[in-house]
């Protein structure tokens, strides 16, 4: 399929900007955004520190344009730091067989072991984001609800096929560990049966659509979770880029597209605060 490469924005700072007397210097060598149809890359580099972060459009392809384009951009921009979204993945040494089974976040494991860079998790715990949930006073069942059909969706749109339902009951089974989630949906029967009740208008929970995540009138608490657990989300994974940019990495992180668009600006406009920056 024809994939329509985007446009670079390169973006200036510019010497009138305010900053203390006794902040850092850093010396800008490049700040740009890189827009493709399927990617967007956040890119700043300087004699201190940098930050590529690749924002995916998510695929377990090893041919994806996006993976030839992620080891290329890895080998040049020779980083200190990986940082993955969602969870450690599991080392696998072969890199097709690391890429089919976990994506893209399989393949930058996969090239953090290859060249020893150090390699850590961007996302909150699911402990964290489950717990954050519940102070917001989402009932148990509807947080159970919402992490196993984001599971179930995301298996079905990249991988083309129904989800797997081995990664569902690991999650079941994560939640009946804890002692704060004790209650309704205790297997994968409960499961399609609170699933199946909340949504009468489709035939079957499989039907749910990734848009009830995007709707309010149809993905009803589907929508409020997500739109307040993105928020949450974007907010830990910026904490930890400027944490690590601060402490002097160069950072390699790869997320879904959406979270790059969302930070980009912010990332930026914290640095100036942080940092008197100068272009060379």
């Amino acid at each position: 399929m024809f994939r329509k490469r985007g446009f670079i924005l390169i973006l200036f700072i510019f010497p009138f900007i305010s900053y203390s007397a006794d902040s850092k210097i850093v010396n800008i060598s490049e700040y740009r955004v890189s827009q493709a149809e399927d990617s967007r890359i956040f890119y700043l580099d300087s004699n201190q520190c940098g930050l590529l972060y690749y924002g995916a459009f998510h695929t377990f392809n090893p041919d994806d344009f996006q993976i030839k384009e992620i080891e290329k951009l890895w080998t040049s921009f020779r980083p200190t730091l990986a940082y993955s979204e969602g969870r450690l993945c599991p080392l696998i040494k072969n890199r097709t067989e690391a890429i089919e089974k976990y994506g893209e976040q399989g393949f930058l494991r996969f090239l953090a072991d290859r060249d020893e860079v150090k390699y850590r998790c961007l996302d909150p715990t699911l402990d964290n984001q489950t717990r954050f949930l519940m102070q917001k006073r989402f009932h148990t069942y509807q947080i159970k609800v919402y992490f196993l059909l984001r599971r179930a969706i995301i298996e079905r749109e990249i991988q083309g096929s129904k989800e797997n339902s081995d990664s569902l009951l690991k999650i079941i089974k994560w939640f009946n560990k804890s002692r704060f989630f004790r209650g309704p949906i205790q297997n994968f029967a409960d499961f399609e049966k609170y699933a199946s009740s909340l949504f009468p208008e489709l035939e079957s929970w499989r039907e749910v659509p990734s848009s009830y995540f995007y709707s309010k009138q149809k993905g009803k608490f589907l929508f409020q979770i997500h739109e307040i657990l993105m928020e949450y989300r974007d907010q830990i994974m910026l904490n930890k880029l400027i944490k690590s940019l601060n402490q002097g990495n160069r950072i390699f992180a790869l997320v879904g597209k959406s979270h790059v668009v969302a930070q980009e600006t912010i990332i930026l406009s914290r640095l100036l605060k942080k940092f008197r920056l100068q272009r060379h």
